[in-house]
């Protein structure tokens, strides 16, 4: 029925900002670009990110979405998701390659990352992980307002 017609698809690139805790991080120009498709409220997004260079990158890592997720009942726009990035910052346990874990929160234009450090538990200061050559595969999908 009409109700139920798809009344919205967008496609398109878009250049993440990086937050931190504190300190910065800068994307290498070659690799600072995420793709997106939108259907309906359905966001799905992908890409590779590298880290061209940083300044005392250190607690919170967060990565900017292309749409804002919603302020739902119960939060049920929260989604827990996985990614894996490549770390050689100074703070990372050691140079390799961790699983992490994506959140997404209410009204939010972001994506909060933590890696995956032994048997499960999340670092909760992934920032200072971050050096120059960091990679990150993006891959996620998500609901927006």
């Amino acid at each position: 029925a009409q109700a139920n017609a798809l009344d919205d698809y967008e496609e398109g690139n878009y250049t993440p900002t990086i937050t931190l805790g504190s300190g910065s991080a800068a994307l290498n120009a070659s690799f600072d670009t995420l793709t997106y498709t939108k259907i309906g409220r359905v966001v799905h997004v992908q890409g590779q990110l590298v880290i061209d260079s940083v300044s005392s990158p250190s607690g919170t890592f967060e990565i900017s979405l292309p749409f804002a997720t919603p302020n739902l009942i119960d939060r049920a726009e929260y989604a827990h998701q996985n990614i894996y990035a490549f770390y050689n910052g100074s703070g990372a346990p050691s140079s390799g390659t961790y699983l992490n874990q994506v959140q997404l929160n209410n009204s939010s234009s972001n994506a909060s990352i933590f890696p995956i450090i032994g048997f499960g538990s999340r670092e909760s200061s992934p920032g200072d992980y971050l050096g120059p050559g960091t990679d990150i595969w993006f891959v996620i999908t998500y609901i927006t307002a």
